[in-house]
């Protein structure tokens, strides 16, 4: 194998240069006296430099077939394949082939006493479990593959299985363990200039300074993420980091800068599976512009299709829980009261909604008790609310328990 050349895409790859890495492999598969093995390695770097582009068409074309089941080939490369392979089916909308493949990885991998093939594959199985929600495996994967990538010294992976890391822990309302794993995720790929995942790092930091309600930073963090993914990211990302920018906008009420941003994020050009999930939270941010603007039916429109648009997704149920609560908002605001409190009381009693959307689903059901005049029962529900929450740290939330509050004490004069 032409090493130099090699060596240089692999240096590429590692800084994100996905157009980079495929012209110097092109030149390298050209070389005449390759063998099976180096064929493979190059197959498989090919691939994931297609990968970095979003291209699923030139990334399939460059792994190749599936390997056969008695494929003489060294295990590590073996686990190369079939670790592109499954990432290939997870980008394609098939996560369950995904993981089928990835455990096949994982296998050779271990059979090869190749501590970077272990770690990857633990980290791509536990971006699959995050899809089907199972945050118990992802936390197991995200620890085998943390120590494996850092016994192989790859500083790139390892940044985004920190980043992963932070959202996971984010998600259960571990956001200063969360905000701690994504800052060395970033001090990882500044290391590296890898541009590419610290723009993710970036949007994922912005995400959790939104939960800790620290709305300044997260604005000024997500609009880094929007530039960085400029320079060196990918379609999908530059979709993802518009998306945010966006919700954090409606939050601090910049509402046009809010549209301009979502509508951008709909006008990127990325693969259809990628572009479903974004185009769900694009538009349940533009339900809750509508809605707060008081157009409640071009509300229920967005919500209509972001929650058709995440379906289509077939990933993570994370987002389908702010699609719920909006629905319940918009039901309250049309002036039917009975119907936001039903939906409000399936969000609350189901045993997987997040603690967050729960809560916001509770404060709802309070003020649709009030409108039905049920105030006894509001009044209990707000008592029962209170211990959940903190005010240092859940100032929004905290402000719509004491509007509440207030409200009921006028009501019973």
């Amino acid at each position: 194998m032409p090493a130099d050349l090699y060596a240089e895409a692999v240096r590429a790859l590692e800084r994100g240069h996905g157009p980079e890495a495929v012209e110097l492999l092109g030149k390298a598969m050209a070389a005449s006296d390759l063998s099976r093995d180096d064929r493979a390695q190059i197959r498989c770097a090919l691939a994931e430099a297609w990968l970095l582009q979003d291209d699923l068409k030139q990334a399939t074309e460059a792994v190749g077939r599936e390997p056969e089941p008695r494929e003489r080939l060294n295990p590590a490369r073996l686990s190369d394949l079939w670790r592109a392979h499954g990432r290939i089916a997870v980008a394609g909308g098939e996560p369950s082939r995904g993981i089928a493949f990835l455990a096949r990885a994982l296998t050779l991998a271990e059979r090869a006493h190749d501590s970077r093939a272990i770690g990857l594959a633990h980290y791509e199985l536990g971006l699959c479990y995050r899809q089907v929600g199972d945050s118990a495996i992802v936390r197991e994967h995200i620890a085998k593959a943390a120590s494996a990538l850092h016994a192989a010294g790859d500083k790139r992976h390892l940044a985004m299985v920190h980043s992963l890391s932070g959202i996971t822990q984010a998600q259960e309302g571990r956001l200063d363990e969360a905000m701690a794993a994504l800052r060395q995720a970033e001090r990882l790929a500044l290391m590296v200039e890898a541009g590419d995942v610290l723009a993710t790092v970036c949007g994922n930091q912005a995400n959790v300074a939104l939960m800790q309600h620290r709305h300044e930073q997260a604005l000024a963090l997500a609009e880094r993420s929007v530039q960085l993914q400029e320079q060196a990211g990918t379609p999908h990302g530059l979709g993802v980091a518009l998306a945010s920018l966006g919700q954090i906008c409606v939050r601090l009420g910049k509402l046009k800068r809010a549209e301009e941003a979502l509508h951008r994020a709909l006008d990127v050009r990325s693969p259809a599976h990628f572009r479903r999930e974004t185009t769900g939270a694009v538009f349940d941010s533009l339900a809750q512009i509508y809605v707060i603007r008081g157009s409640h039916e071009q509300a229920a429109q967005s919500l209509d299709r972001a929650r058709a648009a995440y379906g289509e997704s077939k990933g993570s149920g994370w987002y389908q829980w702010s699609v719920r609560v909006l629905d319940a908002r918009v039901a309250l605001r049309r002036g039917d009261a009975g119907a936001a409190l039903t939906l409000c009381r399936e969000l609350s009693s189901a045993p997987d909604a997040p603690a967050l959307y729960a809560l916001q689903a509770d404060l709802l059901a309070v003020e649709s008790l009030l409108i039905l005049s049920r105030t006894s029962d509001a009044q209990a529900q707000l008592d029962a609310i209170a211990p959940r929450i903190d005010p240092s740290a859940m100032s929004g939330t905290w402000g719509e328990f004491l509007r509440l509050r207030g409200r009921l004490h006028a009501a019973a004069g």
